[in-house]
This record gives C-alpha cells, structure tokens and sequence, in this order.
C-alpha cells in the first residue's frame, strides 16, 4: 500500500510538470482590468471577459480581439456565456443584458424585465 501512495503521489507531480510546459503566456492587450471569466469552445475559439471588455479569439489565444467595451464601471459585465451553437448573452450591471446569435460578432442590448 505504501508503495502504491508514494507511486500515485510521484506520477501527480510529474505530470503536472508536464503540463505546465505544455500552457504559453499570451498577452492579452485591451484588457484594463484583471480577466474575470475565460471560455473556450474548442481549441481555437475563445473568450474572455473582464469588468469593462469581452474579447474573442480565433486563433488559439495568439490574438485577441475586442467585442464589447464598457464605458463606465457602473455598467459592467458581471458575466458571461457562450454556447457551442452560437448563442451567447451577457449580464451588465445596471440592468441590462445583450445577446449574440453569431458567436460574439455581434451584440444586442434588452432591458431586464421589471
């Protein structure tokens, strides 16, 4: 048994050094504010989103595009989500939200129902 823990515990921390090896820091510039909620939808495709941006990438990670700007913190995005179908919304502040059908191209704004 004791054999059996210490080969677990050894196989856990070499694949996890493994893994690191295998992430890339990639700068994400436009974004003021720390990144809040990241979401990819396969190896290409992704998102993240801080207090003030929502960004898209297509490629990886390797550049980022911005999709959403928040004028004032007072309107933040409070979250986010995409679906693999294209479906995205986003929740604001002040009670707004906006949808996307077009996987994040395009962004249209609803008031909450009262």
């Amino acid at each position: 048994m004791k054999k059996l823990i210490y080969v677990l515990m050894f196989s856990f921390v070499f694949s996890q050094c493994i893994a690191k090896d295998l992430w890339t820091e990639q700068a994400i510039l436009g974004s003021q504010y720390s990144i809040l909620q990241i979401k990819f939808l396969d190896s290409l495709t992704g998102f993240v989103s801080g207090s003030t941006n929502l960004l898209k990438t297509t490629d990886g990670g390797k550049t980022w595009e911005e999709k959403i700007m928040v004028e004032f913190l007072g309107n933040a995005i409070n979250g986010f989500q995409i679906l693999p179908d294209g479906f995205g919304f986003i929740m604001r502040a002040q009670d707004i939200y906006q949808i996307s059908t077009d996987f994040g191209e395009t962004w249209t704004d609803y008031p909450m129902p009262s």
